[in-house]
């Protein structure tokens, strides 16, 4: 299997990167709207926290994504389909992990977040399977 071939999706995925900065920049303009009528509430600091912990996990599972691209070729021979199953877990995981901190983020009730936040464990236990079948085939060299 050819690197150059699972390098097609790079398009499809720096786009969805830069719709989620620009989706991530205007809440953050509504929220500094927000803060001016909400300012010292506990619902404004949970807001805050779910909107950090979205940037940073997005930004982490970019890094994550790069590396996991340019090791593709590193780990000898795998299967297309050890590759795939990875490839999709990972991409499943970088999207549902901060999407679920930023949807949880946009309502917050009584200083919880939002129902959104159901996603994120989600995305932890495909970043796991994406981490266990990266590493099986690390380890099948």
């Amino acid at each position: 299997m050819e690197a150059s071939d699972w390098r097609d999706d790079e398009p499809t995925l720096s786009s969805a990167g830069r719709c989620y900065c620009y989706l991530y920049s205007l809440v953050l303009h509504w929220k500094y709207f927000m803060d001016s009528k909400l300012a010292g509430t506990s619902m404004n600091e949970t807001r805050r926290l779910m909107l950090r912990l979205a940037h940073a996990h997005g930004t982490l599972f970019a890094i994550i994504n790069i590396a996991f691209a340019l090791s593709i070729e590193h780990f000898g021979q795998w299967s297309t389909r050890r590759v795939d199953l990875a490839s999709r877990a990972l991409r499943m995981a970088s999207v549902l992990l901060p999407g679920g901190f930023f949807v949880g983020g946009l309502h917050i009730y009584d200083g919880d977040p939002g129902l959104g936040i159901v996603l994120a464990p989600f995305g932890a236990l495909a970043m796991v399977v994406a981490l266990v079948v990266t590493v099986q085939g690390a380890r099948a060299r």
